[in-house]
Order: structure tokens, then sequence, then C-alpha cells
């Protein structure tokens, strides 16, 4: 097991995997970081995403801390949840919703902006 999550657009075209460190905290820190080097947002094209695994990767080293697919490959890899970012912010956050027989029906929303109102870009 690891820190999992996936961040993606609300489009959910393409998605970044984050095997560790896919807490909140991380989470923004990339962001804001990758807004304050003047990249390019990963829902703007194909390059934002590129850029945006590439610094990450780089950053957590090894071979299997990060991955870049389709969301629909992707979805809720437990843990973390699913972050939709708009730029270089979080504007939701979901987990996947189970009946009382474990099935996935869903998604639910959680933590909704509480940590992401924090970030704030200069």
């Amino acid at each position: 097991m690891g820190n999992r999550a996936v961040v993606t657009a609300p489009d959910k075209n393409l998605a970044l995997y984050l095997h560790w460190n896919g807490g909140c905290d991380t989470v923004e820190l990339l962001l804001k970081r990758r807004a304050l080097q003047g990249y390019r947002p990963p829902n703007q094209d194909c390059y934002g995403w590129a850029r945006m695994a590439q610094v990450v990767g780089n950053f957590f080293e090894g071979s299997l801390s990060v991955g870049i697919d389709r969301y629909r490959n992707l979805g809720d890899q437990g843990d973390n949840g699913v972050y939709f970012i708009d730029g270089w912010k979080i504007v939701d956050r979901y987990a996947t919703a189970y009946d009382e027989g474990w099935n996935a029906v869903g998604l639910k929303l959680i933590d909704p902006l509480r940590r992401a109102a924090r970030v704030r870009l200069r």
C-alpha cells in the first residue's frame, strides 16, 4: 500500500497517480510550486500534464511513485481520493462511495475545500 491519490481536472480526461505522498498537504504544495515556477497548468493541455508528471517524478525519485493515464483507467485509488484541480488550485476532492454491501455506487465529496481554501498564490 501507499499513500495514494489521483489528481485530475473537471473534464476527467488525463490524471496523475501518486503512489506515495498523496495527502492534501503534499498535493497543495506541489501545485503551488508549479504555479510559482510559471508552468502551464495541467488542465490547459497535455504538456501541462507532462510537466507535472516530470516534476513530481523527479521530486519523489524511484520508478513507481507517479503515473499518468486516462482518468477512467485510474479512478479513485483509495487512501486520499481524487483531487480535482482548476489551474493550480484544488477545487474539489472526492472518494468512492459504497453501499452497505461494499459495492461502489459513485463518488462522494470529501474535505470540501477546507484545506484548499488556505492555499493562496502570491
